[in-house]
């Protein structure tokens, strides 16, 4: 079974590291950063970060993540047609919304024994920053998350990617397939580096999703395992998809990103985000 770290918080947790360089999806962009301790070493810091993702602590608020996670599989069932549901096993949804409540959040789902969506976890992540940059190549580049529904594209999964176009090391990458199931996108799932775990929670790389590295490493050995196989193909429309009629070699599992306005959401479903629900 499925068991990733139990963690899900409503917001970032205030970390900063005295050393900085280039990272996975990063570019010459200034991220705003908080202020470290100065009797805190970077690796105490960092050490401390972990520590506060994967333990439960007053951040976290199991009412609110039952909230938003029923929310947004309701939101997958409306998108998805159910027969690419019953086709697919792993659905992972990502908010790439800038702010509000569930912003930066990945949403994990599998399926009951009746074939209905199931929340399995909540996840921080980071998306693109969404802003017109300069590579260290000196291209200019829009650092953009794509929205849609994508299928993982297990020929490019490598153990540690090294990004051409930024100059940078991506542990644990996991690339999407472009929407019609042609070559790799160029977007990955992947592991952040360890000096930008501290970004988890907000809009911070070059278009990649960042996952914390246990988190990353974890779903990368899963999808080469548990759920690798055969699966139809999709026809995607919008955020949403269809079956299509061919076969392909890969994982049972989806990717949907999107720019969800939460509070839209939780108000669509029944529910209205609590004072500390994604802040």
């Amino acid at each position: 079974m499925f068991v990733p770290d139990r963690r899900s918080f409503t917001s970032a947790v205030v970390l900063a590291l005295a050393v900085l360089g280039a990272a996975a999806c990063s570019s010459t962009a200034t991220v705003p950063r908080p202020i470290a301790s100065p009797t805190q070493t970077p690796d105490d810091a960092l050490a401390e970060y972990r520590g506060d993702l994967q333990a439960d602590d007053k951040a976290y608020n199991a009412e609110d993540d039952a909230r938003a996670g029923e929310a947004v599989r309701r939101h997958v069932e409306d998108v998805l047609s159910n027969d690419v549901i019953q086709e697919y096993e792993l659905f992972i949804f990502i908010n790439k919304a800038g702010e509000g409540p569930m912003a930066q959040h990945a949403y994990l789902y599998t399926k009951d024994g009746s074939g209905n969506l199931q929340h399995l976890d909540t996840w921080l992540v980071s998306t693109g920053r969404e802003q017109q940059e300069t590579s260290p190549k000196g291209a200019r580049k829009f650092t953009t998350t794509p929205a849609g529904t994508f299928m993982f594209d297990l020929g490019h999964f490598s153990r540690l990617h090294k990004s051409n176009a930024w100059e940078a090391d991506m542990p644990w990458a996991m690339f999407l397939k472009t929407r019609n199931g042609g070559p790799t996108t160029g977007i990955a799932l992947h592991a952040a580096l360890d000096k930008y775990v501290h970004n988890l929670g907000q809009r911070a790389s070059a278009g990649c999703i960042r996952l914390l590295p246990s988190n990353a490493e974890k779903l990368f050995k899963l999808l080469k395992s548990k759920y690798a196989g055969s699966v139809r193909t999709l026809v995607p429309s919008g955020i949403g998809a269809r079956l299509g009629g061919g076969r392909t070699s890969g994982t049972k599992a989806l990717v949907i990103i999107e720019d969800a306005d939460g509070e839209a959401l939780l108000a669509r479903y029944g529910s209205s985000p609590s004072a500390s629900l994604g802040h």
